[in-house]
């Protein structure tokens, strides 16, 4: 009888040893924000043409505000308008307007690329 007990507490012992969980298992397709090595080609221009440029394009007339292309785009940013815009903070009117707020991933990428020195690459 003990000989089955230990035996049993071995197979129980070596099944929970076989267990395993990993990270990617766990939480699937995590959202990855980089936001160390922004490039104003790679990341920012993208998610201004999706978010932006409908709105504030050279080709339109909804905004008096253009900035589609990078010399305009720092323009606008130094009249300290932009951040405050998209963060949605008080004191300024909420962009992109008519939608959702901007996913906390794409303002970080925004912001990080401003504090990055707003560099054309």
């Amino acid at each position: 009888m003990l000989r089955i007990l230990i035996g049993f507490a071995i197979l129980v012992l070596s099944l929970e040893s076989c267990f395993y969980d990993s990270e990617e298992h766990l939480y699937p397709n995590p959202e990855l924000c980089d936001t160390l090595n922004v490039s104003y080609n790679l990341d920012v221009n993208p998610i201004l043409q999706n978010r932006c440029y409908v709105c504030h394009g050279n080709n339109n007339t909804v905004s008096v505000y253009e900035f589609e292309g990078y010399l305009d785009l720092v323009n606008f940013i130094e009249k300290g308008k932009f951040l405050g815009a998209i963060k949605r903070e008080g004191g300024f009117l909420a962009m992109p307007q008519g939608a959702d707020k901007m996913p906390d991933c794409e303002i970080g990428i925004l912001e990080a690329w401003i504090n990055q020195g707003r560099k054309n690459n």
